[in-house]
């Protein structure tokens, strides 16, 4: 008896000594698979508690509020809205649904404006006194000249120079004395009631006619 149970007192030392040794050797790698899933862990809890949960906190506050929102502008009455007459609608007056007219404010002419349009009707008056008295005369002698030569088109200079084209290039055809000071816009206008094809191309004013 006393062998066996000293054999069964030393089994179980022999077994306490290994456990001892086998913890402190697997003991780091415990710690270490531990400290691992902890790492993965606290990220993923503090995404969804503070993050997910909260995103969804505001959509659902905001969800709410916007339905509070359209409900009211719902349950608004159209007396509300200043765009709209607040008539009986059987009293021949008008109807909610009648829009009011709105009338724009006239825009009061500046300065500035009133001087530049008082400059163009002054040079456009001088522009019409001389094509009355000396542009139109010099102006149609050209264009008989160029005629009798079977060329339907010429081009005038801002110096009044007038230009054609022929095959050999482009020939002076005559001058317009004082065409330099003359309204391009009036004179466009002018011009187009005598039946020529008239184009303000900048350098030049373009007359053109059928032959």
């Amino acid at each position: 008896m006393r062998i066996e149970k000293i054999r069964k007192t030393g089994t179980m030392i022999l077994a306490g000594a290994f456990g001892m040794v086998v913890i402190q050797l697997a003991a780091p790698m415990i710690l270490g698979i531990l400290v691992q899933g902890a790492a993965l862990a606290v990220p993923l809890a503090v995404y969804h508690v503070f993050v997910k949960e909260k995103w969804r906190i505001k959509l659902v506050r905001g969800n709410g509020e916007t339905c509070g929102e359209r409900q009211a502008e719902s349950e608004a009455p159209y007396e509300s809205d200043p765009g709209f007459l607040n008539g009986n609608p059987f009293d021949g007056e008008g109807t909610p649904f009648d829009r009011v007219k709105e009338t724009e404010p006239e825009i009061p002419e500046t300065e500035s404006e009133h001087e530049k349009r008082s400059q163009d009707m002054e040079k456009g008056g001088h522009t019409a006194a001389w094509y009355e008295e000396e542009g139109k005369d010099k102006i149609m002698a050209v264009a008989m000249k160029l005629m009798k030569k079977d060329v339907g088109e010429f081009w005038i200079r801002k110096d009044g120079i007038c230009n054609f084209h022929n095959g050999k290039g482009y020939r002076r055809a005559g001058i317009i004395p004082g065409f330099s000071k003359a309204d391009r816009e009036t004179l466009v206008q002018l011009l187009g009631d005598e039946g020529f094809m008239v184009q303000d191309q900048g350098k030049y004013l373009y007359l053109t006619w059928v032959l």
